[in-house]
């Protein structure tokens, strides 16, 4: 997984916001091989501290992410960080 932090994409004239990740300036790139869950999810508990992301934020994502199987844990991760495949998606 490769980290690199993105731009905040602004919100629509009406204040509204497209589907976004809760915290769109953190991208994370994954990495053909490097996309276990739990590479993964450190992955993105780091990020989420290095944008000083509150500790309480972080133990939802956690608890949320790690309720149900794989591809819960993925589309967790979109909803709280922008995520970008380098290879087509390693979901099983």
């Amino acid at each position: 997984i490769q980290y690199y932090k993105q731009a905040r994409t602004p919100l629509s004239d009406n204040g509204s916001s497209f589907p976004m990740a809760k915290y769109n300036d953190v991208t994370l790139q994954l990495a053909g091989q490097s996309c276990s869950a739990h590479t993964l999810l450190a992955a993105v508990r780091r990020e989420l501290r290095t944008v000083n992301c509150p500790e309480e934020d972080i133990r939802r994502f956690t608890e949320e992410a790690t309720r149900k199987d794989y591809r819960h844990l993925l589309q967790t991760c979109h909803q709280w960080v922008v995520l970008q495949q380098a290879k087509p998606y390693c979901d099983r």
